[in-house]
This record gives structure tokens, C-alpha cells and sequence, in this order.
């Protein structure tokens, strides 16, 4: 890992706001800049959000990160109709124990697309403790921005090499979603990308959120669902499609991913 071998560490001094917006077509910022505020802003939904920084225009999707340190400037448009833009912003002052610390928080991209389910879950729990303003809800939220923070930290080499293998990533997923009825092994996934299979599952996981095996999972049983929901084939039929000659276990898979049995999906 990225900076294992030295200590880190971070002291937060304050969270200033905690706040779910959604900006619509007045919203914009002009070279915003704050001199003692950091930024991180989870976007669950970007219709129409375009942010300038770093020299270039970002279309910010959903499911992304954006994280602002101290002096970051960056301005922002937003096209969108109110309530299709959503984003929850976390704003807070840290004060670094050392340069180690500061140097990996450098580390860390300013625009970061398909952001693990781990940081996501916790984003929307930050913002629903601080939204609800329960008896020590200030205490709680400092406690999991700090996780949070760390958790980034602890991911911050996956982040930066994931952007490398993007690529290839993508080619994985097109391969598997190309193909529905072939369940490829990690070997045959791996090769595609050009990486050994352990660092592959890694890096995958880290991109997606699930395993390959449970990506191609995820991916057949939602294709069959939307086979089953046209009403054109019968159960046993879709199982084929999708690449399981097991009727049953292809009826057990797809309630544990899908929620409900495939005969329950048509009435």
C-alpha cells in the first residue's frame, strides 16, 4: 500500500455543514475558493452538472466523488431541471500531523467516478445523522467523517490505479455484458484486462462494487428479468438464455440478487 510503511495522521477540527443539495439551472460557482474549508461532495444523481477545475470540463456523473482541499479553486454549471441534480457536501477544516499526511491526501483525484458502495453508504449516513440532529449527533458525525476520511486515505492507491486500468476495466464489462449466457472464470476476465487474477478481483472490486463473479451475476439476472417482464419466454427459457441449465438453481440465484422469485416478477 501507498505510504505503509510511515505514519499518518489528521486532526478534525471542525465539520462546518453537512448538506444534500439540489442545484438546478441558477445554480453556478464562479472560481469558488475557500482559504481554511475541505470539500467532499457525493453525487448521487449529476444530471447536467458540469464542473471546471484543474483546466478542463468535467460532466460529473452519478455515483462520483469530488474532493476540494484548502485553496482548490473550481467553478460549476448545472443544466438541469431542480430536484434531477442531487449532492451531498460535507464541508470541514483538518489540520495535518505531518507532511506523510499531507503528501497522501495529495493523492487523492479531485473527480473520482464510480465510487465504492463502502464510501457511498457512508456519505448517506453522515448526512442523514446531521439531517436528523439527534442528542449527539455532532459527536457521531465526526466520528464517521473520520472514518470516512480514512477509509479514502486506505483506498487512495486502489483509486489512483483503478483510473489507470479504466480501460481495460470497461472492456471487462462490456465483454460480460455482451455475452450473457457465457460465465467467463476470473482467469479469462483477468486476461482480457491484461493483470494476474488476484490484482485483478482487487481492482474490479474496487470499480464496481461487487466481485466478477457476482458482476456477472448481477448482470444475468437482471437481463433476465427484463426477459421475463416481456412475457415472451417461459421460465425455463430464460434460464437457457442467460446461460443456466439448472431451472432450479437459476430460480434460487435470482431471488437471492433479485429480491422476489422469477414467477413472482409477472403477477
Amino acid at each position: 500500500m501507498l505510504f505503509e510503511d510511515k505514519i499518518y495522521d489528521f486532526q478534525l477540527n471542525e465539520i462546518i455543514n453537512i448538506v444534500e443539495l439540489s442545484p438546478n439551472t441558477n445554480w453556478k460557482l464562479n472560481h469558488l475558493r475557500y482559504t481554511d474549508q475541505w470539500v467532499l461532495s457525493y453525487v448521487i444523481n449529476g444530471d447536467g452538472l458540469v464542473y471546471h477545475m484543474n483546466e478542463q470540463d468535467i460532466s460529473v456523473q452519478k455515483n462520483s466523488m469530488l474532493f476540494f482541499p484548502e485553496e482548490f479553486e473550481r467553478s460549476a454549471i448545472c443544466s438541469a431541471n431542480e430536484g434531477s441534480t442531487r449532492i451531498i457536501v460535507l464541508k470541514f477544516r483538518l489540520q495535518m500531523a505531518n507532511e506523510v499526511t499531507n503528501e497522501i491526501f495529495q493523492t487523492i483525484p479531485n473527480y473520482i467516478e464510480n465510487v465504492p458502495l463502502s464510501i457511498a453508504k457512508m456519505f448517506q449516513e453522515i448526512s442523514k445523522t446531521w439531517s436528523q440532529k439527534r442528542p449527539g449527533y455532532a459527536i457521531k458525525c465526526k466520528g464517521l467523517v473520520y472514518e470516512l476520511l480514512y477509509e479514502l486515505l486506505n483506498q487512495s492507491y486502489l483509486i489512483v490505479e483503478r483510473h489507470q486500468y479504466e480501460h481495460q476495466l470497461y472492456h471487462v464489462m462490456q465483454a460480460i455484458e455482451t455475452d450473457i449466457s457465457k460465465h467467463y472464470t476470473v482467469k479469462e476476465l483477468a486476461d482480457m484486462a491484461m493483470l494476474s487474477p488476484s490484482y485483478f478481483q482487487l481492482i474490479f472490486k474496487q470499480f464496481t462494487g461487487y466481485s466478477p463473479n457476482q458482476y456477472q451475476n448481477f448482470i444475468r439476472m437482471s437481463y433476465a428479468r427484463d426477459l421475463i417482464l416481456s412475457e415472451h419466454y417461459s421460465i425455463g427459457e430464460v434460464a437457457n438464455l442467460v446461460g443456466f441449465s439448472d431451472t432450479s438453481y437459476f430460480c434460487r440465484l435470482f431471488k437471492k440478487i433479485i429480491g422476489v422469485t422469477p414467477t413472482q416478477v409477472v403477477k
